[in-house]
C-alpha cells in the first residue's frame, strides 16, 4: 500500500515509495527524485553486484567510504553502518552519516540492496530533517523481480 501523498518508483529491479511532489531527473544509471523547495532528495544508482556493503562495519566505512566522501569535498560527522531487514524482509545494508558540504549540514541514509545481478544504492539526503521520508523509503524498498 502506498501512503497518501506518495508515488511508487519502480525500475523493474527495485521499487519504493517517495513523495509524489518530488521532481524526477536523470537517466538509466542515476535517477534523482527531488523536493525543489527543501532540496531533500532520493538518488538511485546501480553498480556491478558486490557484497562488500553487507559485510561492512564502522571500521570498513572509516577506511573505504569516508575517504571517498572526503575526497568529494564532504566533511563527515557521525556515522553508522548496519545490516538490517525491512518489514518486507528485504536484506539492506543501511549506512547513515551526517555530512557538511559547502557549509551546508545534512543527513544521508544509504540503503543498499542487491537485485538482478546489480547492487543498487538508494540515498536519501535530508537537508531539512524528514524521518518520515527515510522510514517510508526504507520500509517500502522491495525487489519485485
Amino acid at each position: 500500500s502506498v501512503p497518501e501523498g506518495y508515488a511508487v518508483y519502480n525500475n523493474n529491479s527495485i521499487s519504493f515509495v517517495y513523495p509524489e511532489h518530488f521532481v524526477k531527473q536523470g537517466d538509466k544509471t542515476t535517477v534523482i527524485l527531488q523536493d525543489e523547495k527543501t532540496g531533500n532528495n532520493v538518488t538511485v544508482t546501480a553498480e556491478k553486484m558486490t557484497n562488500e556493503y553487507f559485510q561492512m562495519d564502522r571500521n570498513d566505512y572509516k577506511e573505504t567510504l569516508k575517504p571517498a566522501f572526503e575526497a568529494a569535498g564532504m566533511r563527515i560527522g557521525d556515522y553508522s553502518v548496519a545490516q538490517v531487514k525491512n518489514e518486507k524482509g528485504v536484506a539492506i545494508a543501511k549506512i547513515w552519516h551526517k555530512i557538511t558540504l559547502n557549509g551546508q549540514s545534512m543527513y544521508q541514509t544509504m540503503l543498499v540492496v542487491n537485485s538482478n545481478n546489480k547492487t543498487y544504492t538508494v540515498t536519501i539526503t535530508e537537508i531539512v530533517p524528514d524521518s518520515e521520508l527515510v522510514n517510508n523509503v526504507f520500509e517500502s524498498l522491495y525487489r519485485p523481480s
